[in-house]
Protein backbone atom coordinates (compact mmCIF):
# COMPACT_ATOMS: atom_id res chain seq x y z
CA UNK A 1 0.00 0.00 0.00
CA UNK A 2 1.42 3.20 -0.77
CA UNK A 3 -0.87 5.68 0.76
CA UNK A 4 1.67 7.22 2.66
CA UNK A 5 0.95 5.29 6.19
CA UNK A 6 2.59 7.71 8.45
CA UNK A 7 0.95 10.52 7.12
CA UNK A 8 -2.70 8.65 7.73
CA UNK A 9 -1.91 7.55 10.81
CA UNK A 10 -1.15 11.34 12.01
CA UNK A 11 -3.95 12.51 10.63
CA UNK A 12 -6.35 9.69 12.29
CA UNK A 13 -4.35 10.92 15.54
CA UNK A 14 -5.57 14.45 15.28
CA UNK A 15 -9.04 13.63 13.88
CA UNK A 16 -10.86 10.47 15.02
CA UNK A 17 -13.15 9.07 12.76
CA UNK A 18 -10.83 10.13 9.73
CA UNK A 19 -10.48 6.87 7.53
CA UNK A 20 -8.52 8.02 4.56
CA UNK A 21 -11.42 7.61 1.76
CA UNK A 22 -11.09 4.28 1.61
CA UNK A 23 -14.13 3.68 2.52
CA UNK A 24 -16.43 4.44 -0.46
CA UNK A 25 -19.70 5.59 1.76
CA UNK A 26 -17.36 7.51 3.93
CA UNK A 27 -15.66 9.68 1.54
CA UNK A 28 -17.91 12.90 1.89
CA UNK A 29 -17.65 12.51 5.81
CA UNK A 30 -13.66 12.48 5.95
CA UNK A 31 -13.19 15.58 3.88
CA UNK A 32 -15.54 17.12 6.00
CA UNK A 33 -13.99 16.35 8.61
CA UNK A 34 -10.85 17.76 7.80
CA UNK A 35 -12.39 20.90 6.88
CA UNK A 36 -14.22 20.95 9.94
CA UNK A 37 -11.34 20.65 12.12
CA UNK A 38 -9.17 22.86 10.07
CA UNK A 39 -12.18 25.81 10.41
CA UNK A 40 -12.56 24.89 13.92
CA UNK A 41 -8.57 26.49 14.31
CA UNK A 42 -8.77 29.02 11.97
CA UNK A 43 -11.71 30.21 14.36
CA UNK A 44 -9.55 29.58 17.49
CA UNK A 45 -7.13 32.03 15.18
CA UNK A 46 -9.40 34.57 14.39
CA UNK A 47 -10.66 34.98 17.91
CA UNK A 48 -6.85 35.00 19.15
CA UNK A 49 -6.30 37.54 16.88
CA UNK A 50 -9.75 39.56 17.54
CA UNK A 51 -8.84 39.98 21.11
CA UNK A 52 -5.21 40.66 20.62
CA UNK A 53 -6.28 43.76 18.44
CA UNK A 54 -9.26 44.87 20.84
CA UNK A 55 -6.95 45.17 23.47
CA UNK A 56 -4.03 46.87 21.70
CA UNK A 57 -7.17 49.61 20.49
CA UNK A 58 -8.46 49.71 24.21
CA UNK A 59 -5.64 50.28 25.72
CA UNK A 60 -4.19 53.27 23.14
CA UNK A 61 -7.64 54.96 24.75
CA UNK A 62 -8.76 57.80 23.30
CA UNK A 63 -5.34 59.76 23.09
CA UNK A 64 -4.82 59.45 19.34
CA UNK A 65 -1.40 60.85 19.51
CA UNK A 66 0.00 57.67 20.64
CA UNK A 67 -2.56 55.64 18.43
CA UNK A 68 -0.81 53.03 16.68
CA UNK A 69 -2.62 53.04 13.15
CA UNK A 70 -0.53 50.46 11.04
CA UNK A 71 -0.61 48.02 13.88
CA UNK A 72 -4.09 47.84 13.81
CA UNK A 73 -4.29 48.06 10.33
CA UNK A 74 -1.91 44.85 10.38
CA UNK A 75 -4.43 43.21 12.39
CA UNK A 76 -7.26 43.68 10.28
CA UNK A 77 -5.39 42.65 7.27
CA UNK A 78 -5.16 39.03 9.36
CA UNK A 79 -8.53 39.17 10.61
CA UNK A 80 -9.53 40.08 7.13
CA UNK A 81 -7.81 36.85 5.54
CA UNK A 82 -8.68 34.48 8.95
CA UNK A 83 -12.07 35.13 8.04
CA UNK A 84 -11.93 34.14 4.19
CA UNK A 85 -9.98 30.81 4.98
CA UNK A 86 -12.40 30.36 7.47
CA UNK A 87 -15.53 31.07 4.72
CA UNK A 88 -13.79 28.95 1.92
CA UNK A 89 -13.32 25.67 4.44
CA UNK A 90 -17.01 26.05 5.72
CA UNK A 91 -18.62 26.93 2.38
CA UNK A 92 -16.69 24.48 0.13
CA UNK A 93 -18.20 21.78 -1.69
CA UNK A 94 -17.18 18.37 -0.73
CA UNK A 95 -16.86 17.61 -4.38
CA UNK A 96 -16.06 13.96 -3.23
CA UNK A 97 -19.08 12.33 -2.47
CA UNK A 98 -18.64 9.19 -4.29
CA UNK A 99 -15.90 9.55 -6.98
CA UNK A 100 -13.60 6.92 -8.11
CA UNK A 101 -10.43 7.95 -6.60
CA UNK A 102 -7.01 6.15 -8.39
CA UNK A 103 -4.47 5.71 -6.04
CA UNK A 104 -2.37 9.12 -7.07
CA UNK A 105 -5.19 11.05 -5.82
CA UNK A 106 -5.77 9.13 -2.63
CA UNK A 107 -2.17 9.77 -2.29
CA UNK A 108 -2.44 13.77 -3.03
CA UNK A 109 -5.66 14.31 -1.01
CA UNK A 110 -4.42 12.55 2.18
CA UNK A 111 -1.00 14.49 2.09
CA UNK A 112 -2.91 17.65 1.43
CA UNK A 113 -5.54 16.83 4.57
CA UNK A 114 -2.10 16.73 6.26
CA UNK A 115 -0.83 20.41 5.36
CA UNK A 116 -4.00 21.67 6.05
CA UNK A 117 -4.78 20.45 9.55
CA UNK A 118 -0.88 21.13 10.72
CA UNK A 119 -0.99 24.47 8.98
CA UNK A 120 -4.70 25.46 10.46
CA UNK A 121 -3.36 24.06 14.10
CA UNK A 122 -0.20 25.80 13.78
CA UNK A 123 -2.20 29.95 13.08
CA UNK A 124 -3.54 29.21 16.84
CA UNK A 125 0.02 29.40 18.01
CA UNK A 126 1.04 32.13 15.52
CA UNK A 127 -1.22 33.52 13.49
CA UNK A 128 1.12 35.00 10.92
CA UNK A 129 0.26 35.61 7.26
CA UNK A 130 3.50 33.60 6.02
CA UNK A 131 1.41 30.50 7.50
CA UNK A 132 -2.06 32.09 6.32
CA UNK A 133 -0.32 32.32 2.67
CA UNK A 134 0.45 28.47 3.24
CA UNK A 135 -3.10 27.99 3.93
CA UNK A 136 -4.41 30.16 1.05
CA UNK A 137 -2.16 27.94 -1.63
CA UNK A 138 -3.30 24.48 -0.06
CA UNK A 139 -6.89 25.91 -0.33
CA UNK A 140 -6.48 26.31 -4.24
CA UNK A 141 -4.45 23.19 -4.61
CA UNK A 142 -7.28 21.07 -3.34
CA UNK A 143 -9.42 22.66 -5.96
CA UNK A 144 -7.07 21.94 -8.53
CA UNK A 145 -6.98 18.37 -7.29
CA UNK A 146 -10.93 18.24 -7.14
CA UNK A 147 -10.77 20.17 -10.81
CA UNK A 148 -8.20 17.54 -11.83
CA UNK A 149 -10.57 14.60 -10.25
CA UNK A 150 -13.79 15.64 -11.15
CA UNK A 151 -14.18 17.86 -14.02
CA UNK A 152 -11.40 17.26 -16.23
CA UNK A 153 -11.66 13.56 -16.86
Amino acid sequence: MSILPNLLYEIQRIIPGYRGYFIKNQIAKDDALVRNTAALWVSEALAKVENERNSVGSSMGLNLSGFDFEKIKQYDTLINALREIYTQLIASPSGLRSLPLDQVTLNQLIQFDYQLITACKSLVDNPSTSIITQVQNLLLERKRILYDTVIKP
